[in-house]
């Protein structure tokens, strides 16, 4: 890949990044051979050599098994988004392409197929497909959210109901993402009535478990009925135990009429229908050999939601830092990556940056880099920033304009009553994929 090629694709992404050229080196270790094991040492390592080979069949039987595995999960992945693909191109043909309504009463609204996300709602490995539509044609705005999962071989819809509504005609969809589940909102209102049920998926369905709903209007005593879950409860404890539910985890909010979200919510949705119909497309070419471990020519849109995958699985949330093993840190919100082959090897690496919702005098984020290898995650460089003074590290792009040339920073800073101190060390890839 020319450098003049990859800098344009990658020149929306990197732009915060390019202030300063400053490296400071990183260090390596020490090559003196004095460390060289004695006569005594060697003469040991000679008579434990038989065991040393039974341990190595028995890890590389391991290692098969591992890969064997890998190899079937990805098979897995491959016929669950092919067949959620299959369900996006049906919808698009039904309900049109995600656009903009031009009807005099109610114009600006998001009709056809307006939402497409793949989601884990019951952190199972396998994700599930939510799409909203509006499903006539002379539907005004994006009336319908549906459900689908992966089951027995095939994509089968496991909810399908109306969206919710916000003062009047405003639609909207809304998951509350936890650590261990994602809630779907259904049958909502909020407005003149305030009332709405959260809902889990166990695998097979979406079953009720958190229900609200109240009314400005008093009843014949003049009293205000409140009731969770169906049963009637002061004003306080409907607000303890609304607020109780909800912080549960981080309330994603999608509207389907407001216009300055709309060109974000089209081209996202897009982005995950082009990655879908990429396992179309690669199903159709019929390669010869489909299990093949290396993974020159993996497609853009394969890397794609593979990253896609590990991101919404959560697992970098858990990392070291400060000298601690942090575990699903709930404070970072959803990351903002980009999908790029660094080295022009054929495989895609990935750039993931997530800020935290606390703040102090540092910026709280978590950063990774990453590459694939066997078509699985693997995190090469790993930054988190604490919200205080202790400092941290973050990984980003640096511009070096002489060498016209990208590198991989692993910036860092620390601080405390001793004074300041921070620097960058600078990478690039070798072609085995190592920095």
């Amino acid at each position: 890949m020319k450098k003049n090629s990859f800098r344009t694709a990658l020149a929306l992404f990197i732009a915060a990044s390019l202030s300063g050229c400053s490296f400071i080196p990183g260090t390596g270790g020490n090559d003196d051979d004095s460390s060289a094991p004695s006569k005594a040492e060697s003469s040991a390592d000679t008579s434990d050599a038989s065991e040393k080979s039974e341990n190595t069949a028995a890890q590389s039987s391991v290692t098969d098994e591992s890969s064997a595995e890998s190899s079937e999960e990805e098979n897995i992945l491959n016929e669950v988004y092919k067949a959620y693909a299959e369900i996006v191109t049906k919808l698009e043909s039904e309900h049109g392409k995600a656009h903009k309504s031009l009807e005099s009463g109610i114009s600006g609204y998001a009709v056809g197929l307006s939402l497409v996300k793949l989601m884990d709602f019951n952190r199972d490995g396998i994700e599930e497909l939510l799409c909203a539509y509006s499903d006539s044609s002379d539907a005004e705005f994006t009336n319908r959210q549906e459900v689908y999962s992966y089951i027995d071989g095939k994509a089968v819809s496991v909810y399908s109901g109306k969206v919710n509504y916000e003062g009047g005609v405003g639609p909207f969809v809304e998951y509350l993402d936890c650590s261990d589940k994602i809630y779907l909102f259904t049958d909502g209102n909020h407005g003149y009535l305030n009332y709405g049920t959260w809902n889990e998926f166990d695998g097979k369905e979406f079953k009720e478990v958190f229900s609200y709903k109240t009314s400005p209007e008093p009843d014949s005593n003049g009293v205000v009925p409140y009731t969770i879950d169906g049963k009637l409860v002061t004003d306080d404890e409907y607000n303890s135990k609304l607020d109780e539910f909800r912080s549960k985890g981080t309330e994603n909010h999608i509207t389907f009429y407001r216009e300055e979200e709309m060109d974000r919510l089209f081209s996202e949705t897009q982005n995950v229908i082009d990655v879908l119909k990429g396992f179309l497309a690669d199903n159709s070419d019929n390669t010869e050999d489909t299990n093949d471990s290396d993974d020159t020519g993996t497609s853009l849109e394969q890397a794609k939601a593979v990253y896609k995958s590990y991101i919404d699985s959560g697992e970098w949330r858990s990392y070291e830092a400060f000298g601690e093993n942090i575990e699903n840190d709930t404070t970072l919100l959803d990351p903002d990556f980009a999908v790029f082959d660094f080295n022009g090897d054929g495989v895609y690496e990935m750039l993931m940056f997530s800020k935290g919702t606390d703040t102090g005098p540092r910026m709280q984020s978590r950063s990774v880099f990453c590459t694939m290898e066997n078509k699985q995650v693997k995190v090469l460089l790993s930054g988190a920033e604490s919200a205080g003074t202790i400092g941290g590290n973050s990984i980003h792009l640096r511009y070096d304009e002489n060498a016209d040339t990208f590198y991989i920073s692993d910036g860092y800073y620390s601080g405390g009553w001793g004074g300041q101190a921070s620097g960058s060390a600078c990478y690039t890839m070798k072609d085995d994929g190592s920095l």
